[in-house]
C-alpha cells in the first residue's frame, strides 16, 4: 500500500517495512474500479498538487 508520495519517489509499506521506490525508473499497476491500469512513472513524477492542477488547467480551457 502507497503510504506517501514525494515528486520522485512513493513510500510503500510492505511486510519488511516501509520502502521508497522511485517513480519514474519503474512501471506502476493501479486498480481502479475493478481495472488494472498500467503507468509509466515518468509521466507521475510529479508532485500531487502539480498533476491536480494540470488536470484543472485542461478543464478550464476546455470551457473556453
Amino acid at each position: 500500500m502507497i503510504m506517501d508520495e514525494t515528486k520522485s519517489m512513493f513510500r510503500i509499506n510492505t511486510e519488511n517495512g516501509m520502502k521508497s521506490i522511485a517513480k519514474s525508473s519503474n512501471q506502476w499497476k493501479f486498480s481502479i474500479e475493478n481495472k488494472d491500469v498500467i503507468v509509466n512513472g515518468s509521466r507521475i513524477s510529479k508532485r500531487s498538487f502539480d498533476r491536480i492542477g494540470a488536470k484543472l488547467w485542461l478543464k478550464i480551457l476546455e470551457l473556453k
